[in-house]
């Protein structure tokens, strides 16, 4: 399995931004599995996007819009499974290892 580099820049609420692979990313996470998040999973919005940020790769909300194929396909996986395996929301700084997150 390809290892993936996940970065994370900035918190606001229960959302988290930063790049998966180089490519930007925004993610809606929930505390807890929801039957609307990806795969009944705590990811319920989802955007990764080119490298420069101009044009959409994949885009979750409550389904699929536009689904990620070939390698992006590979780094979404990768996010997902990164973002299960958060803490709550409110102790994102914590894993972050900061006293406070960045704001979007």
């Amino acid at each position: 399995m390809p290892e993936h580099t996940i970065t994370t820049d900035c918190v606001w609420r229960n959302w988290l931004g930063g790049t998966v692979d180089s490519l930007p990313f925004a993610a809606k996470i929930c505390d807890i599995n929801s039957p609307d998040g990806i795969d009944n999973g705590r990811v319920l919005k989802l955007f990764l996007y080119t490298e420069d940020g101009e044009q959409e790769l994949a885009a979750y909300e409550r389904g699929w819009s536009i689904y990620p194929t070939g390698k992006q396909e590979a780094s979404m996986d990768a996010l997902i499974a990164y973002c299960a395996t958060l803490p709550p929301a409110d102790d994102w700084h914590i894993q972050a290892g900061g006293e406070n997150p960045t704001l979007c």
